[in-house]
């Protein structure tokens, strides 16, 4: 397929911010097929807040394991995702990527899911 009518989402994060744009309509839309979508979202909201070093918390090493676990959820939540909710996923996707076809799902070098 022509990569003109492909649309990719490159990683986790573009994905989560598609799903924020316009107030957040493709996220309540989605949510209603994919309800977990709802708790990759709250994962993104809980990767950005820095946690406390107190009592001798390693921030750093904290922050990378929050961004590791919002990674392997994107995967998880495609690659096991069934078929039919695969199919409510590429029309709500759609609706606003609308001169697109196909729907892509990236992590790195690695490509997920291609709807």
């Amino acid at each position: 397929m022509s990569e003109e009518i492909k649309y990719t989402f490159k990683s986790a994060l573009d994905f989560s911010d598609f799903l924020l744009t316009e107030n957040g309509q493709p996220l309540e839309e989605i949510k209603k097929v994919v309800p977990q979508v709802f708790n990759f979202v709250r994962l993104k909201q809980a990767m950005n807040k820095k946690p406390c070093g107190c009592g001798g918390q390693n921030v750093e090493g904290a922050m990378k394991k929050r961004a590791a676990i919002f990674a392997m959820f994107y995967k998880n939540l495609l690659k096991k995702m069934p078929d039919e909710k695969k199919e409510g996923l590429k029309s709500c996707i759609l609706k606003y990527k609308i001169d697109y076809e196909q729907i892509s799902f990236m992590e790195g070098d690695e490509e997920i899911l291609t709807l």
